[in-house]
């Protein structure tokens, strides 16, 4: 540990971003300044708000441990740890994690795994079996049913969104665990790498996504969560990002979008800014400075704040790409 997205170069690696880019210390300055509103924000609780989903909570639970650990692992701070396990003991004792609406289960699950992995140094023995526990009766097992069949909604076969989300998740929280359950992960991993070849087909022949581009940021999100969580576990992402398209879909909002970035919102996608940090991620792997651009230059213009994931996966090829050599 850590194993999933980050080892043990990460915090340098961050550190030298800041240390070099102009832009870097005021993009950690806002992150850590938002990040110490939830010190003294209360933990999560188990609530459905519309009567059906909990991904509301998944989703803030995984957005407020993500940063906290960031920021400990950059600066320290012993109030960031523990921020971040009263967080997750609540959650840890949710009654669970409403499997019939799986994509909670899924971000849950993320959450937890990372957490678990992060800081795996600081937590003692009691709280690692309390998160152990929790990926794997509250995250994992419900999964199992979904891969046996056992279950109306077959997301596993499903050729969207729901696949990367739910397979991404579920497999961060398996190599978390391998250790203590291998038969367990090797199961749940080995299903979703069969499983998530089925949306990810859909980025061929040109990139394009069939869900409109905000969708293409939530499922490619988990897509490269997964694909980098495989690399920095296992050292190998077993082929998947060379399925025919994949390489491309970062062009996708890239053209997809207005001169001022606003998304082109057919369909099921809202209106917003365009420019993800998976941008920095698929510039970095597939040595694609234009998408390293799109993200750099909407940074810096102030459209959007950076995240943690900007300073996971940032890459410096994005500061000196001339747009002007991109194809119309």
């Amino acid at each position: 540990h850590p194993r999933i997205m980050i080892d043990e170069n990460t915090v340098s690696s961050v550190q030298n971003i800041l240390n070099t880019d102009p832009h870097a210390p005021k993009w950690f300055e806002h992150l850590k300044n938002e990040t110490d509103k939830i010190l003294t924000e209360a933990p999560s609780h188990y609530e459905l708000p519309d009567g059906r989903r909990l991904l509301s909570v998944s989703r803030t639970v995984k957005e407020r441990v993500r940063a906290l650990m960031f920021i400990h692992l950059i600066e320290g701070g012993d109030q960031y740890v523990d921020r971040t396990w009263a967080e997750i003991e609540a959650v840890c004792n949710f009654q669970d994690w409403n499997p019939v609406h799986f994509l909670d289960t899924a971000e849950m699950t993320y959450a937890v795994a990372m957490s678990l992995d992060w800081l795996h140094h600081h937590w003692s023995n009691a709280q690692k079996e309390t998160m152990q526990s929790a990926i794997i009766e509250k995250g994992l097992k419900p999964g199992l049913n979904v891969y046996n069949g056992n279950v109306g909604h077959r997301w596993d076969l499903n050729q969207n969104n729901w696949n990367q989300v739910c397979n991404g998740g579920l497999s961060m929280g398996a190599l978390v665990i391998a250790d203590q359950d291998p038969d367990l992960a090797k199961t749940i991993l080995h299903n979703a790498i069969k499983s998530i070849p089925q949306p990810m087909r859909h980025y061929a022949p040109d990139g394009g996504g069939t869900e409109g581009v905000t969708y293409w940021d939530y499922g490619s999100r988990y897509n490269l969560l997964y694909l980098s969580s495989l690399e920095s576990a296992l050292g190998t992402d077993f082929g998947l990002s060379d399925i025919p398209g994949f390489k491309e879909s970062g062009q996708y909002q890239m053209y997809i979008s207005g001169t001022t970035r606003q998304s082109y919102n057919f369909a099921d996608c809202g209106l917003q800014q365009m420019g993800t940090p998976m941008h920095f991620w698929m510039g970095k792997k597939f040595d694609m400075p234009q998408y390293s651009w799109f993200r750099y230059s909407e940074l810096v213009g102030g459209h959007q704040h950076a995240t943690v994931l900007d300073f996971l996966w940032f890459d410096v090829k994005g500061k000196t790409f001339d747009p002007a050599t991109l194809d119309l």
